[in-house]
């Protein structure tokens, strides 16, 4: 007896289908991982506190003079020792975000700024200077003026949203300015 030849049309036909199976199921879990890929790095990424640690902090009385030396206001001057914790250099320009804490609320409001640019080398500490020159008007007292912007204030929070970076900076006392000695010229004739 000879095999008919249908069962080799069917063999055929049985491999077809099963290819086909295998390729669609492959395909979708090629499009699973690659869904799930998209989904784990879409996700809003939390930010990094250890990254950027305070050393020291120290709050200043700033005045603003004009180009005949008179005052024009007053403000506040923060100069921030940083260590840079990780193993990348990096910049943190002068357009981060600056927040103040309010005591109590939590509420954020911004007041300060760079005072311009600053490069943290990997593993080292920096100073940076936050400041706001006019926050009170000229002929008003450092320490009053400090007391009206940053006495309900709990602490400082910087967000580098590039690195995804919070700098978090407790508010010290003002220090107060130290004594400063002038020398007059004396005229000889």
């Amino acid at each position: 007896m000879q095999p008919e030849e249908p069962k080799k049309g069917r063999s055929w036909k049985r491999l077809a289908i099963r290819a086909s199976a295998g390729g669609f199921g492959f395909g979708v879990g090629v499009a699973v991982i690659v869904l799930v890929f998209i989904w784990y790095s879409g996700r809003p990424k939390s930010w990094d506190t250890r990254a950027l640690r305070v050393k020291g902090v120290r709050a200043e009385g700033l005045f603003l003079m004009g180009e005949k030396l008179e005052e024009k206001s007053t403000g506040t001057m923060f100069t921030v020792d940083l260590e840079n914790t990780t193993g990348a250099d990096l910049t943190l320009p002068q357009t981060l975000t600056v927040m103040q804490t309010t005591k109590g609320t939590g509420a954020l409001r911004s007041l300060l700024k760079f005072e311009k640019e600053y490069f943290l080398p990997g593993h080292h500490v920096v100073s940076v200077v936050l400041e706001n020159d006019e926050l009170c008007a000229a002929k008003v007292e450092a320490q009053t003026c400090f007391d009206s912007y940053f006495k309900d204030q709990s602490e400082i929070v910087v967000f580098d949203e590039l690195h995804k970076y919070e700098i978090r900076i407790g508010i010290p006392a003002l220090t107060p300015p130290k004594p400063t000695r002038y020398s007059v010229p004396v005229e000889t004739r």
